[in-house]
């Protein structure tokens, strides 16, 4: 290459090209967000998300919760906002988050949750504010450690737009993903629990300390 076509190549880096314009993979990166879920009550009915490890139907509160994730956006060659002709760019991430989280008892059934989508399942239903004579016993109190992995080729959920978009399945719901992965993990002196749900080729799966069952991704009519 010659000395002209190098310093060329470099001040176009510098300046930045459009990244319509450009095909490969871009990475940006969000850290220490406020979790969106902070003091909203979620609930799970049995044998979804912590309810199979605690063996019954809960809701959780969490607090004081932040949350990070690496973004990765690959373009097509060709990819232009202005050439939809060209198929979309795959959007993927990897999301952390930790803080604290109090479980309460729901076998009582305070949220009637019979109905529960594909996605209520793996991040719950948000209920009202907890309240003594509503909700049942604390089960437990403590930190939790989230883990999230997401896939969407092709961009056919559209939950990402822009370069540096705080993107969530919580609050991007959808069966089309080609992969989910979604862990959380309690801890304390008392427990040491956690679940996973994954979400590829149409099947749920949905693992704990103790088992693995599995079962077809079906969205509500």
């Amino acid at each position: 290459m010659k000395k002209g076509l190098v310093f060329l190549v470099a001040a176009l880096l510098v300046v930045g090209l459009p990244l319509s314009s450009l095909a490969g993979t871009e990475v940006y990166k969000v850290k220490d967000a406020p979790y969106y879920m902070n003091d909203i009550v979620m609930c799970f009915d049995y044998p979804y998300g912590p309810a199979k490890a605690f063996g019954k139907s809960v809701c959780l509160v969490i607090e004081n919760a932040t949350t990070s994730e690496t973004v990765r956006i690959k373009y097509p060659k060709g990819y232009s906002s202005a050439n939809p002709g060209v198929t979309p760019p795959d959007v993927g991430w990897n999301r952390v988050g930790h803080g604290q989280v109090t479980v309460f008892d729901n076998s009582g059934g305070p949220v009637f949750m019979s109905a529960m989508s594909f996605a209520e399942k793996i991040v719950g239903v948000k209920a009202p504010a907890p309240s003594p004579s509503v909700w049942g016993e604390v089960l437990h109190v403590g930190p939790f450690q989230l883990e999230e992995v997401v896939q969407d080729d092709g961009n056919k959920v559209g939950c990402w737009s822009t370069m540096g978009d705080e993107l969530s399945f919580e609050r991007c719901w959808s069966d089309q993903y080609d992969y989910v992965m979604y862990h959380w993990k309690l801890t304390g002196n008392s427990i040491n629990a956690f679940w996973k749900t994954t979400v590829k080729n149409g099947e749920r799966c949905i693992t704990d300390a103790a088992n693995e069952f599995c079962e077809p991704v079906q969205t509500n009519p």
